[in-house]
């Protein structure tokens, strides 16, 4: 009987390749997403104009940046800590106890930092942008700004991504400060160490490629979390359980997405034809310009309050 529940749970065959395929399906919708992402914006920077506001830019700078660092600070701060103290009861035994700057200095900004920058603003900002994106397009909000001649890529999406990728390597340099700040503490409390020549050990230890490797890490991590953030928020389906699915990383599960931003790989619903038309050419055929019937300066910047629209004889209708 064992045996027998064993075989029934294991993945068949056709499963397997079922789960390879839905992984590339995805792979190729998130690449997609960043491609027509990246072009939306540029058709507008083409244009002369700005492709999102400026404010909701610096908005979501603070929310990813600036409101990121006491958490990233204080969780690579107690990791130096025990990094440095573990590692350096180890090398006493043979009395190299100087390696532990250098050590504790390379790990975090080679692999660690941008490793343990990305997990925490996963966490916290990726979540948040996904639950965001989500409940509005579950309430239809980017329908009305798609409805505008808007594009939501372009709109919802690009601030949020340049914010992160923007942002990460600064959070990055700031868990690498201080876990060798709290290394730093360790080796002069334990190991007899003192601060300049803990200070002298770490600059002959570290390399320019390291930190060059660890800036890259961190651009490449920040992109990517973002797009798949906003990727999840903008395919969401199935009410407030699919906004859970998406923030939980689990969109997956959900039903196959209505929304325009699928990146091109899945089956929209048939009432999205602006939105089949932009997924054929990768773009609104309307936004080239901006159309006359919107007035763009009464648009909130994330279109989360009522909108307007000015019709052929001068009435403004709020939906």
């Amino acid at each position: 009987m064992p045996n027998a529940e064993s075989r029934r749970t294991m993945p068949g065959p056709l499963e397997v390749v079922e789960i390879q395929r839905s992984f590339l399906r995805e792979l190729g919708s998130v690449f997609w997403f960043i491609v027509n992402t990246f072009q939306e914006s540029m058709e507008r920077v083409q244009q002369g104009r700005a492709p999102f506001r400026a404010a909701s830019f610096f908005r979501e700078s603070v929310r990813a940046g600036v409101d990121s660092v006491p958490l990233v600070g204080l969780v690579c701060f107690f990791l130096g800590l025990t990094m440095a103290l573990l590692t350096g009861y180890q090398l006493q035994r043979f009395g190299t106890e100087r390696l532990i700057p250098g050590l504790v200095a390379i790990a975090f900004t080679r692999e660690l930092g941008p490793l343990l920058t990305g997990i925490m603003v996963a966490a916290r900002i990726g979540a948040a942008f996904t639950a965001e994106l989500g409940t509005m397009q579950v309430n239809e909000e980017v329908e009305a700004v798609e409805a505008m001649g808007i594009g939501p890529l372009r709109f919802l999406a690009a601030p949020r991504m340049l914010a992160l990728f923007l942002l990460t390597p600064c959070l990055s340099t700031v868990s690498n400060l201080a876990a060798v700040f709290a290394s730093s503490l360790v080796c002069k409390a334990y190991f007899s160490i003192a601060f300049p020549y803990f200070l002298d050990l770490v600059k002959d230890s570290l390399l320019i490629r390291d930190i060059i490797t660890g800036i890259l890490k961190s651009f490449m991590f920040g992109l990517l979390i973002a797009a798949i953030a906003c990727y999840r928020g903008l395919n969401v389906s199935g009410g407030a359980a699919g906004v859970g699915r998406g923030a939980a990383g689990r969109a997956g599960a959900a039903p196959g997405p209505r929304g325009c931003c699928a990146g091109g790989v899945r089956e929209t619903h048939p009432r999205d034809r602006s939105c089949q038309r932009r997924l054929n050419r990768g773009r609104l055929p309307d936004q080239s310009s901006e159309p006359r019937h919107v007035e763009q300066d009464f648009l909130p910047a994330d279109a989360h309050h009522a909108r307007r629209e000015v019709t052929g004889d001068g009435e403004k209708r709020i939906w």
